[in-house]
Order: C-alpha cells, then structure tokens, then sequence
C-alpha cells in the first residue's frame, strides 16, 4: 500500500514541477498567471490532476524544494 501512494506523490511531484515552470515562462512573457485551464491545455494534464497537485503542494514540504 504505502508503494501506491509513493508513485502517486510521484505523479503529483512531476505535474507540480511541471505547472511551476509554465507558470515561471507564463509571467515572464505575458505578465500575468494563468488560469487552470491554460495550464492544463498547456502541461497536457487535466485541470484536476493540477488542482490536487497544487493541494498536495501546499501539505508536502518536498515540493517546495522545486521553488529554490
């Protein structure tokens, strides 16, 4: 059981790195963040899967390591 949720905090952790970076590139271009809607059209990921990634970052200290 505890394999599950490693790979699915796994899953969380690259979706997570994935919207940080978009959101870094998105800024930076057009000056303003994005909706969830842009995000997931543009990582590939569905808006929920980026809803609970971004949860998961706000309970995981781990994540937060990908912002430094």
């Amino acid at each position: 059981m505890t394999y599950i949720i490693q790979q699915t905090n796994t899953q969380y952790e690259v979706t997570l790195q994935k919207v940080f970076n978009y959101l870094s590139q998105h800024e930076q271009i057009k000056g303003y963040s994005p909706s969830i809607t842009e995000i997931s059209k543009h990582i590939g990921d569905t808006e929920e899967m980026i809803l609970e990634s971004l949860e998961f970052g706000q309970n995981d200290p781990l994540p937060l390591k990908l912002l430094h």
